[in-house]
């Protein structure tokens, strides 16, 4: 009888030439497969499941840090699976296991090559963070990743039909570049509300004579849904109006307490900015969105002037 050779009885170096998307862990490589597999409770759903090769990064923007490896992403009804091969001797292997009522924020974002996804969760101690880097060719299954995630989440009221194009403020997209619409589009859920919408603009800010400008805010916008906060923001370039290619997406979902600060923005009367303490010491951390006061889409009032919002 011949036998059929599965991926996950290949051993792997973790430099695969690029993201692919599983159907079953033994459709992973190496270890991977034997990590996810015994990870999984018996007879527990898979939602989506990729793989992701082993890629490095000597500098990455918006501050994320992610370990070295090659790793494998579960999406099931109720967390996240993630398994990370160091590839390197002495280091072993290890499985995450992240229930979604634990997430704080999710980052995900790319810069030109290089593509990255993050996440903040509440842990015994404060916030801990779990992240990976990949080739940014890959980015289509990892927003595919994120859109099995939230449309598992969505609360009660909104369709669970998946995520799609269908999004009730059409006009948003004339407003937005395509690095942003195509980070907003495949994760927005079918039924998907907006709240409130703020955009933001490239300002400057001269500072002391000899100093470079400094960059007070990039292009961005700013959603709030019924189903939690997406912002995008591009990258801040090292001048004024100087080519960048970086962008991010900081996903807050809507079960998260979130205090917020609303004000005019301490360096430009004509920017405001909402300060986000987002979840409960121990475990909880700051976001910053920055916005035009002229560029307001608030379907819940003005927020010119200082409030506080508790969600």
């Amino acid at each position: 009888m011949r036998h059929e050779k599965k991926l996950s009885d290949c051993p792997s170096s973790g430099r695969e030439p690029y993201v692919w998307r599983a159907e079953a862990p033994d459709d992973l490589p190496g270890v991977h497969a034997g990590l996810i597999g015994s990870g999984l409770r018996l007879s527990e759903p898979v939602h989506y499941l990729l793989y992701a090769p082993l890629r490095r990064a000597e500098t990455v923007p918006f501050g994320i840090e992610a370990g070295k490896g090659s790793h494998a992403l579960a999406i099931t009804p109720d967390r996240f699976l993630l398994s990370r091969n160091p590839h390197c001797d002495g280091q072993t292997p290890q499985t995450y296991s992240i229930p979604f009522d634990r997430i704080l924020k999710l980052d995900v974002g790319n810069d030109l090559l290089l593509g990255w996804f993050s996440i903040a969760f509440s842990g015994d101690e404060g916030v801990r963070r779990v992240a990976f880097f990949y080739t940014a060719t890959g980015m289509n299954h990892v927003l595919s990743a994120v859109c099995a995630y939230r449309t598992a989440t969505v609360p009660e009221g909104m369709s669970p039909g998946g995520c799609g194009n269908s999004f009730p403020r059409a006009d948003l997209w004339d407003r937005t570049n395509e690095a942003q619409t195509g980070l907003l589009k495949p994760v927005l859920v079918e039924g998907e509300h907006p709240v409130r919408i703020l955009m933001s603009r490239e300002v400057w800010c001269q500072q002391a004579t000899g100093r470079r400008p400094a960059c007070l805010s990039m292009q961005g916008v700013f959603i709030e849904t019924s189903g939690g906060c997406l912002h995008v923001v591009e990258e801040a370039p090292l001048r004024p109006r100087m080519l960048c290619f970086g962008v991010n997406m900081t996903m807050i979902p809507g079960g998260v307490p979130v205090e917020e600060t609303i004000g005019p923005h301490p360096r430009d009367g004509g920017l405001c900015m909402i300060r986000m303490k987002i979840g409960t010491p121990p475990a909880a951390l700051d976001h910053d969105v920055v916005f035009d006061r002229d560029c307001e889409d608030a379907a819940d009032g003005t927020v010119s002037g200082m409030r506080v919002r508790v969600s």
